[in-house]
């Protein structure tokens, strides 16, 4: 299940409501991304249920009108309270699977901040 949005996400998910995805759908694209839902609890297909401890510094780079933002956010917390060198942010104006379409501006935005934060790294 997702963590319950803040009020911040609940307003703009209410402004944006055609981009909201249904609890149910959101379930079902779970469970075939792990393969079934006997698997959903699988650290491989899903790392917040394993050991974080051990997980490379990360950024969860979240999309601004998200239903999923609020897991996103939950997973940033998650690695942080597990001493994981995490950066937690979301893309203004970004819908769930902007990245998808990287010639438009929120895209391009994010794809800049991802080559930034990787070079920063090296």
């Amino acid at each position: 299940e997702l963590p319950v949005p803040d009020e911040d996400l609940r307003t703009v998910l209410w402004e944006h409501s055609d981009d909201v995805m249904a609890p149910d759908l959101v379930r079902s694209i779970s469970e075939n991304y792990a393969g079934g839902a006997e698997l959903a609890s699988d650290p491989y297909a899903f790392a917040a249920n394993g050991d974080l401890a051990d997980l490379p510094p990360t950024l969860i780079l979240n999309s601004e009108i998200d239903s999923l933002r609020s897991s996103g956010e939950v997973f940033g917390t998650e690695l942080d309270r597990a001493s994981v060198d995490v950066v937690v942010e979301y893309e203004p104006r970004a819908a769930h699977g902007h990245l998808n379409e990287p010639f438009h501006e929120p895209a391009s935005r994010s794809i800049t901040r991802i080559v930034e934060w990787l070079r920063d790294r090296h």
